[in-house]
């Protein structure tokens, strides 16, 4: 079995030290989930490269709510690929309809933590998973909130959840209530796949 093909990059991405959200640790505690889709909510991801006018076709996935997380999978019933574990924490202090995404991966010798940002869109969400898609803000906030010997080179290495709120409302809030498009995103959508 493999990891959901979008997950599977993002996660190869932050253990390869690409240009990805991540801690040691997960940084957000499980009383502080939310649950922005029901049980069984299945939605269409679209992942988008502005830079290069690259756009993947549509990949239906299915949110299964397990205790504090969510477990996203392939909503095709004869994929293998393993689920992925997930937990968003609402961003309270913002109007609109956004969150933090934290996924933690384990390995035999290691755990990594990964994170997204996503906010409410006319069609759906956008989702962010790199530091640089939001331009000249983001580089600002990489100086200022992330600790990553590489931030030159656009890793972002967060050392604690003020640092992970900071950076959304420095950097990625701006262009979620501007409407401004990153470089580089994931859009979601209800799917009308079963």
């Amino acid at each position: 079995m493999k990891p959901l093909r979008w997950a599977a990059a993002l996660l190869l991405a932050t253990l390869m030290g690409a240009c990805v959200f991540g801690s040691e640790r997960p940084l957000f505690a499980d009383d502080e989930a939310a649950f922005p889709f029901p049980d069984g909510y299945v939605a269409a991801l679209v992942e988008v490269s502005v830079s290069s006018g690259a756009s993947e076709d549509a990949e239906s996935i299915i949110y299964r709510r397990v205790g504090r997380r969510y477990e996203i999978a392939e909503a095709n019933p004869s994929s293998t690929d393993e689920p992925l574990g997930a937990m968003f924490v609402a961003i309270s202090d913002t109007p609109e309809e956004d969150y933090v995404i934290q996924m933690t991966q384990f390995e035999p010798d290691e755990e990594s933590t990964i994170y997204a940002f996503m906010w409410r869109t006319d069609g759906g969400y956008r989702i962010l998973s790199a530091p640089q898609a939001v331009g000249e803000a983001g580089e600002a906030a990489i100086a200022t909130h992330c600790h990553s010997e590489n931030a030159s080179f656009g890793e972002c290495h967060f050392a604690t959840r003020e640092d992970v709120m900071n950076f959304y409302r420095e950097a990625v809030h701006p262009f979620a209530v501007s409407g401004e498009t990153p470089t580089h995103y994931v859009d979601q959508s209800p799917s009308s796949a079963p």
